[in-house]
């Protein structure tokens, strides 16, 4: 009986310890890592969201690689094609011919 009331006095701890603020993903600005996503500086509750670059571009991958001295050049081993359907009917059309 002892611990089961200790583990629900574990669980009410943990589940009451944690402000909103602490359990925020976002990083504030005075943190080190990246942020993601900034709150505005005049109190709105409105998030400001940085665009960050696709890691998976060649040229991100080549300065990876250039910031590790590696002497490699890289170069796209396919070339990928978007198709953006303007209706239904070509939609229709492209799953077709796949």
């Amino acid at each position: 009986m002892k611990k089961i009331y200790s583990v629900i006095l574990l669980l009410a701890v943990m589940l009451s310890s944690c402000t909103k603020d602490e359990t925020d993903i976002m990083t504030d600005d005075n943190s080190n890592a990246p942020a993601l996503a900034k709150t505005r500086s005049d109190g709105s509750d409105m998030v400001e969201y940085e665009l960050l670059p696709n890691p998976y571009t060649v040229d991100v991958i080549q300065g990876v690689y250039d910031s590790y001295n590696v002497s490699k050049t890289i170069e796209p081993t396919d070339l990928y094609v978007r198709f953006l359907p303007q209706d239904s009917l070509q939609l229709i059309a492209l799953k077709k011919r796949l």
